[in-house]
C-alpha cells in the first residue's frame, strides 16, 4: 500500500492520493479534513464495509448504513484519542441480534483500522435499526 501527500495552495492544505489516484484533502479542519477526523472517517468506513459484508452473508436486507462517530481526546500533547463511540443507523430488514453480531465481528475481528488503534482507546458502539 502506498499513498502520496503534497501541499495544495498553502502549507495548511494537503492532497493525499492512493495508487489509483483517488484522494482526499487534509488540513487543519478548516482547510480540509483534519488528520484526526480522517482517522475517525477511516474507522467508520472500514467497519461499515465489514458490516455490510457480514450482514449480507447473514442474509439480512441492508439498504443503507449511516454512522456518527464521537470521540474524546487527551487535553495534553500528544492529543491522542481516549474514547471513540460509533453510533450506527442501519436501514433495512435487519434483526437486532444480527446487527450487534456484525458490529462486534467488525470491531473485534475484521476492521483493520480498529485493530490498528492503540489498545488503550476505548471503542464503543450503539445502533438503531430503521425498518424499511
Amino acid at each position: 500500500m502506498k499513498i502520496t501527500l503534497h501541499t495544495a495552495q498553502n502549507l495548511e492544505r494537503f492532497i493525499c492520493t492512493n495508487a489509483n489516484n483517488n484522494g482526499i484533502i487534509l488540513g487543519n479542519g478548516k482547510e480540509g479534513v483534519s488528520p484526526m477526523e480522517g482517522l475517525l472517517m477511516s474507522l467508520a468506513g472500514c467497519s461499515t464495509i465489514d458490516m455490510i459484508m457480514i450482514l449480507k452473508k447473514m442474509r439480512q436486507e441492508v439498504k443503507d448504513i449511516k454512522v456518527e462517530v464521537k470521540a474524546k481526546r487527551k487535553d495534553n500533547d500528544p492529543r491522542s484519542f481516549t474514547k471513540i463511540k460509533l453510533c450506527y443507523t442501519i436501514i433495512g430488514k435487519v434483526k437486532s441480534k444480527k446487527a450487534q453480531e456484525a458490529i462486534d465481528l467488525s470491531l473485534e475481528k475484521y476492521c483493520s483500522v480498529a485493530l490498528s488503534l492503540d489498545k488503550s482507546i476505548k471503542i464503543g458502539s450503539s445502533f438503531t435499526i430503521i425498518k424499511n
